[in-house]
């Protein structure tokens, strides 16, 4: 074998091997019984946000809506019950594709889409800041801690390095309050990036605050 055939070789098994560490990455990341948690969950007051990619003529991108809204919105333009919209929105979830939206257009606000027969600000638009952005460049354990327990953790701390479900789970039984306040938008964007990582968030009734669990 000459060494330009060998090195081909282990390029091609390297090329390879990455595409196979891609793959397991992103199988780990979706987590069939976290969709299943979020979608199951309709009979409730404040219930838990769905990130999800949409499509329209004049916008695309990330959004979040409560769960039992988006279970109407999907009921009613699509026919659906309740277990064909957790089946329909799993896939969905699953495949990383966009639910199209006709005819939804950003509201003046730039906060939510505006769609002609859904309830102003169930799609809630994904607004950010350099503070926010640097803390979730620092990952879960980080963002957790500086957003529900007002605690800054460098990113290379050894406690970042733990499980971040298995972090919140330790603090206060395993749920927490959002106690650091966030601009307009930017609570939409940290939901989307909690749903992410797959801690189920909503709104509290009384405060208004943002409350995940796990």
């Amino acid at each position: 074998m000459t060494i330009r055939n060998f090195c081909t070789m282990w390029s091609a098994i390297a090329l390879l091997s990455g595409c196979w560490l891609l793959s397991a990455k992103t199988s780990l990341a979706q987590d069939p019984a976290f969709f299943d948690r979020i979608l199951n969950d309709r009979d409730c007051r404040q219930c838990y946000f769905v990130s999800l990619e949409v499509s329209s003529l004049q916008y695309s991108g990330k959004v979040i809506i409560e769960n039992d809204e988006l279970f109407s919105f999907i009921r009613d333009t699509k026919g659906l019950n309740g277990k064909e919209y957790s089946e329909f929105m799993k896939d969905l979830l699953m495949s990383g594709k966009s639910l199209m939206l006709d005819s939804a257009i950003p509201g003046a606000e730039g906060l939510s889409l505006n769609i002609k027969g859904v309830t102003k600000n169930q799609f809630r638009l994904l607004k950010s800041s350099d503070e926010l952005e640097k803390t979730l460049a620092k990952g879960c354990i980080a963002t957790v801690s500086r957003y529900f327990l007002d605690k800054s953790i460098d990113s290379m701390n050894g406690v970042s390095l733990q499980d971040c479900h298995a972090y919140i789970k330790d603090q206060k039984k395993g749920k927490l309050m959002s106690s650091i306040p966030l601009g307009a938008g930017e609570d939409a964007t940290l939901i989307a990036r909690l749903f992410e990582w797959q801690i189920p968030a909503r709104i509290d009734d009384l405060s208004g605050r943002i409350v995940i669990s796990k």
